[in-house]
């Protein structure tokens, strides 16, 4: 088997996604596409790794499905002659397949340290820190996450002869958001968010969002192609540490916003794409669109 960098010189793609799970661990998905002399020969293939895998371990493991899949494609060349297929199943149990014991009902829980930088030079001193923690449920009917965050920034630099400058950065919040799967095609949710940051005069500022959304291609076929319609409708309360360019200083604000994303995987490259409006119900023009393309 050799490795090409060029998409267009391979007789065989293959796509690996990851879809984190619930319960912990992760469960993998193998699409082997065959080009050229193997364009009627593509299947897919999964693999489900423990929480307790490591990543040697599922590395292992796909590496030998990797192996073990080539041998559809071998088999239409003149290697097939020369290649046997030996089992060894001394060692393998066939049992039924059980329920999983969950103590912890599906819940996942991340605590990171994202950075800790600190600089020390003759004039200037810089120090910059992010951390915070993921708390996640995930089952088929619904999607959970609770995720706080603390980012803390502070730079000091030395004048000659005149006072330090002074600056700290300060954002901190909370993201969370319930959603439910209705169908193969819809789901519903709400979104709910917290944030403080001085660099942007927010003092404190409350989000909340129900939405719903509508892929166009069925959830549990979309880990290399999905198209989503997205709809939320939102409340949100802010004041600030100064008084506004609108001379405000707290705020009751109704918005809304249409989203329409595109994600594909395919053997020519991936496009991801999305586009996006928003505006508040008071006033129309004060208004926010955004379109994004990505191609590889």
């Amino acid at each position: 088997m050799n490795y090409v960098r060029d998409p267009k010189q391979a007789d065989i793609h293959v796509f690996i996604t990851r879809t984190r799970l619930g319960r912990g661990g992760a469960e993998y998905e193998l699409s082997f596409i065959g080009l050229k002399k193997f364009n009627n020969i593509s299947f897919d293939l999964g693999y489900s790794a423990n929480r307790n895998d490591t990543w040697s371990e599922t590395r292992d493991e796909l590496n030998q499905i990797l192996e073990s899949a080539f041998m559809p494609y071998i088999s239409q060349t003149a290697l097939a002659a020369a290649t046997t297929v030996a089992m060894d199943l001394e060692d393998f149990e066939f049992e039924e397949s059980a329920s999983v014991d969950d103590p912890w009902n599906y819940w996942v829980f991340e605590a990171y340290l994202g950075s800790v930088n600190l600089r020390l030079e003759s004039n200037k001193s810089n120090f910059n820190s992010r951390w915070g923690l993921f708390a996640d449920r995930v089952t088929e009917e619904w999607k959970l996450r609770f995720r706080p965050y603390l980012n803390y920034s502070f730079v000091e630099i030395q004048r000659e002869g005149k006072e330090s400058v002074q600056s700290t950065v300060e954002k901190h919040g909370i993201e969370s958001y319930a959603i439910k799967s209705i169908n193969d095609h819809w789901s519903a949710g709400l979104f709910a968010n917290y944030e403080t940051r001085n660099d942007r005069n927010i003092k404190n500022r409350v989000q909340v969002n129900p939405g719903i959304e509508y892929s166009l291609l069925p959830y549990d076929e979309a880990t290399r192609k999905s198209i989503n319609f997205r709809y939320q409708v939102g409340y949100t309360f802010a004041d600030y540490f100064e008084e506004t360019i609108f001379g405000v200083t707290q705020q009751n604000l109704f918005s809304h916003e249409l989203r329409a994303s595109v994600d594909i995987e395919q053997p020519w490259g991936s496009v991801s794409a999305g586009a996006e409006g928003a505006h508040y119900f008071h006033d129309a023009t004060l208004r926010r669109t955004e379109v994004l393309e990505v191609f590889r």
